[in-house]
């Protein structure tokens, strides 16, 4: 078989053009060539090559943290056309992991360059643990109702990630925070006005692809009206026009801004189709989306191993039924066999007639595209991890996130303007559920070094209880916080607030009435105890109270603004009862 890299030799013209889309991915000069080229390479794969071209499987790691050899395996038996991954360690190692799958995808017949993408919803650390910018949480980035601050931030991201080899983000979250109980969505979200995430969204889009990097609204046509975390439940939701259109705005202006891919959720839109999730549903991806909306991108599933599809479908089905839909990439998010059953079991599904082969043909001419698009075949999927560790998480990136995070930061309450901390010399009782109360007094004491500072963390409360600390627990975080001359309590939601949590404020107020509490997760806190004379909101942490081990920039922020070096810029994105009184 005749490989691209031997084809490409034959065009000169279609090389030079290529190579110029690694630096505008939307130069319009060009279809005639793309065209060609995607045509000719279709041709000479076979129907198990482009169903490989179609599953997106996760980079497997070994010991050493690096892509294991079921890894190479997928790329070079499976021929499988994307990869995720979830963690690397710094951005020159993650450059030398990309370059590594380069080359195991080059030593593959057919040698097709392979798309590397992650979640890096709040900036590339979100799954680079150290050397890479981090941003706030998108919540953040809509409290400072600058949709600018969007793109510019998607910027940074878009360049530290190509440098690292990575080319595709699943984000931005396009979903409207309408539901506060939402446990999956909350701070991810933008905010809840339609409108504004809007907004917000098209910047994005614009800050990642104008720097090479493919932009992924979600979770289409809309995840932020859910009460059910679709990780662990299928959750169904009914709209109405009104509300439809409410949540289908943000993907629009998405796609107006040129998005070229859209991820699917998995919930169901009784409005719409009351029988089959959208990743599974041909009247939402193909008759609303490309039809209605006008998508001409690549439509790429969420995990397929989520238990709202793997529990109620099985992995296999879905694929199946997601293809027929209209999906493009599969997202096999599972282990390695996984990957080869989704893999087969649409390479049966088209044999027996269940799919057609031009069906399959539609999504791998859209995928090829995208590769060309976005230079894969002009040899820019190579990278210098030198390069990558000096452009990542550079200063003046790190100067802008810092000066992001005051500007995300809301100080929604201050009676009698409790903050900032007026005496230097004074007491303070730090109170908080989860790990971040240790790095908070680090920030403040660098802060505020002659402040009299006592910790207290409460230790029965974990992700595994919902954060909620027992009532012993609650009993010390008086006796701490008593006598002093302040009290600072950290609080965290995702979804509902945990009752201990609220009694523990209530316990606090009631021992201490200088009570700032600080809400790291979301917003909403303080509906459940309003008479607190101090409240501020950071947006900190998402669903997976990620960031792990604290989120410096957030908390950092945090200890500023208790230190009165800054001053908050961040307004509510959400409404947030009674300050908005609704």
């Amino acid at each position: 078989m005749q490989t691209f890299a031997s084809s490409r030799k034959l065009n000169a013209v279609v090389v030079l053009l290529a190579f110029l889309l690694a630096f505008v991915p939307h130069y319009l000069g060009f279809a005639s060539a793309e065209e060609t080229n995607v045509e000719r390479l279709l041709e000479e794969l076979s129907l198990e090559e482009k169903i490989g071209q179609m599953v997106m499987a996760r980079v497997l790691e070994g010991s050493d943290g690096k892509p294991s050899e079921r890894t190479k395996q997928l790329i070079q038996q499976l021929n499988v056309g994307s990869l995720l991954f979830y963690s690397f360690k710094d951005p020159g190692f993650a450059a030398r992991q990309a370059n590594l799958m380069q080359r195991w995808a080059e030593n593959a017949s057919p040698d097709i360059p392979l798309l590397i993408g992650s979640d890096f919803e709040f900036g590339p650390k979100t799954n680079i643990h150290s050397g890479a910018t981090s941003f706030p949480q998108q919540m953040g980035i809509g409290a400072t109702g600058d949709p600018e601050l969007a793109r510019k931030s998607a910027a940074i991201t878009a360049k530290e990630a190509r440098a690292m080899g990575i080319h595709w983000n699943f984000a931005p979250v396009a979903d409207v925070n309408s539901n506060q109980d939402n446990p999956v969505i909350g701070v991810r979200s933008y905010g809840a006005s339609s409108n504004e995430v809007g907004e917000f969204v098209a910047a994005a889009v614009r800050g990642y692809q104008d720097n090479g990097m493919i932009a992924t609204p979600k979770h289409y046509p809309g995840h932020g009206d859910t009460s059910v975390d679709s990780h662990y439940d299928l959750p169904k939701v009914s709209f109405g026009r009104d509300k439809l259109e409410r949540h289908l705005a943000p993907f629009r202006a998405g796609i107006n801004a040129g998005a070229d891919a859209i991820m699917t959720a998995h919930i169901i839109v009784e409005d719409l189709d009351p029988d089959l999730p959208s990743t599974l549903s041909g009247k939402i991806l193909t008759g609303l989306l490309r039809e209605g909306q006008g998508f001409e991108g690549v439509i790429v599933t969420d995990a397929l191993n989520m238990e709202a599809i793997e529990e109620n479908f099985g992995k296999v089905e879905a694929a199946v039924k997601s293809v027929r839909a209209g999906s493009d990439v599969l997202m096999s998010a599972g282990n390695y066999w996984d990957v080869i059953e989704v893999h087969d079991g649409l390479v049966e599904a088209v044999k027996t007639g269940e799919i057609s082969e031009e069906r399959i043909d539609q999504s791998v001419r859209r995928i090829l595209k995208l590769k060309i698009e976005y230079g894969l075949f002009s040899g820019t999927n190579r990278v210098d991890p030198e390069a990558a560790s000096k452009i990542a998480g550079k200063p003046k990136s790190r100067r802008f996130a810092e000066k992001l995070a005051s500007e995300t930061i809301t100080l929604v309450k201050n009676e009698g303007g409790l903050l900032p901390l007026k005496d230097e010399t004074s007491s303070v009782a730090l109170i908080g559920v989860k790990d971040s109360i240790n790095q908070l007094k680090k920030e403040l004491e660098e802060s505020s070094p002659k402040l009299d500072i006592r910790v207290y963390r409460t230790p029965q409360s974990s992700r595994y209880n919902n954060w909620s600390p027992s009532e012993a627990a609650i009993d010390k975080a008086v006796e701490v916080a008593t006598g002093t001359d302040y009290a600072v309590l950290l609080t965290y939601s995702r979804g509902k607030m945990p009752q201990s949590q609220v009694k523990l404020a209530k316990d606090l107020l009631a021992a201490n009435e200088n009570l700032v509490v600080v809400a790291e997760g979301l917003p909403y806190d303080i509906e459940l105890f309003p008479e607190v004379p101090a409240y501020i909101a950071t947006y900190a942490y998402n669903r997976w109270n990620s960031p792990a081990g604290g989120h410096d920039l957030m908390t950092e922020a945090t200890a500023r603004l208790l230190a009165g070096e800054i001053e908050p810029g961040g307004s509510l994105p959400v409404p947030v009862k009674p300050i908005d009184g609704e």
